[in-house]
């Protein structure tokens, strides 16, 4: 089964993947202010906004540090970036700082296939 750590501040977004990765995945939301997780997953899935709110403890503020971040703590991971269509520059930053692909918010079943 393969597993997936799932950082979003809003709880609708956040039911809405569930339902996408319900079956074959394992998975893991961190809640705004938890610390990140070990282990090993072959997806984090990030929002920017999570990203970029300040309330992740081990996440800088700014995109393409958070990506690094990740990175760092999750190598082997696919890191995937979610966010709306007005944070459509912060979504080109992560991926141009490292994360593997991105989807927009609100969340559209057909989009998140992994």
């Amino acid at each position: 089964m393969k597993s997936a750590l799932v950082l979003l501040t809003d709880p609708r977004q956040w039911e809405a993947l569930r339902e996408c990765l319900s079956e074959g995945y394992r998975v893991t939301l961190v809640e705004a202010g938890a610390a990140l997780p070990t282990g090993r997953y072959d997806f984090v899935i990030a929002g920017i906004m999570a990203m970029t709110s300040g309330r992740t403890p081990q996440l800088p503020v700014e995109v393409a540090a958070s990506v690094r971040a990740l990175r760092r703590q999750y190598p082997s991971s696919q890191l995937v970036v979610a966010g709306p269509l007005e944070r459509m520059r912060e979504i080109v930053n992560a991926v141009r700082a490292g994360a593997s692909n991105y989807f927009m918010l609100p969340i559209d079943p057909e989009e998140v296939k992994l």
